[in-house]
């Protein structure tokens, strides 16, 4: 008799945690065919499990299927084809500001729980991704707000310690 009166407590309590069970999923959508962009859904998966969120990682075009009541985040490259419709549907402001290697992170939903990271290149994506992890580490996933970022310099790379020249003049000659 008492299992019997402990089954309606049971599906009352399921019910209850499944909204909060959406709450902690987070899809991915992407072109992953890129090397540059698989790395940028690697970091940010990353940081999302670190969290305690699951992802999903689903292709771009399979956008339409995205759910309002979970997270989301939408990596493209503004070049890339398959995204270019998207493009013209979504209305992105600023986004012919962008640069080599800049990046857009934009915010849309009812809820505004879909982030849009739009790179200029493939490039563009992964500082867009970085940023969105860091901000996702630090402060948590609804922190994420709008920017617009392009680089300082026109050509980013990494400064090796190379030793001086042989022509320069060395200390006591």
């Amino acid at each position: 008799m008492k299992s019997i009166k402990l089954i309606p407590a049971v599906f009352l309590f399921l019910f209850i945690n499944l909204p909060s069970q959406a709450q902690n999923n987070v899809t991915l959508y992407a072109n992953t065919a890129s090397g540059q962009i698989q790395f940028a859904v690697d970091e940010i998966q990353t940081s999302l499990n670190e969290k305690g969120k699951e992802t999903f990682v689903r292709p771009v075009l399979q956008i339409s299927q995205q759910k309002n009541s979970e997270y989301s985040i939408i990596l493209l490259n503004i070049n890339d084809k398959a995204g270019l419709q998207l493009l013209k549907e979504m209305k992105v402001d600023r986004i012919q500001e962008l640069k080599e290697e800049g990046f857009i992170i934009q915010k849309s939903g009812k809820n505004e729980k879909t982030f849009w990271i739009l790179g200029k290149d493939d490039a563009g994506v992964i500082y867009g991704s970085l940023e969105i992890t860091e901000i996702i580490r630090l402060r948590g996933i609804d922190d994420i707000e709008n920017q617009l970022q392009n680089p300082y310099m026109k050509v980013r790379g990494t400064k090796f310690n190379i030793p001086l020249d042989v022509r320069t003049r060395e200390k006591g000659r």
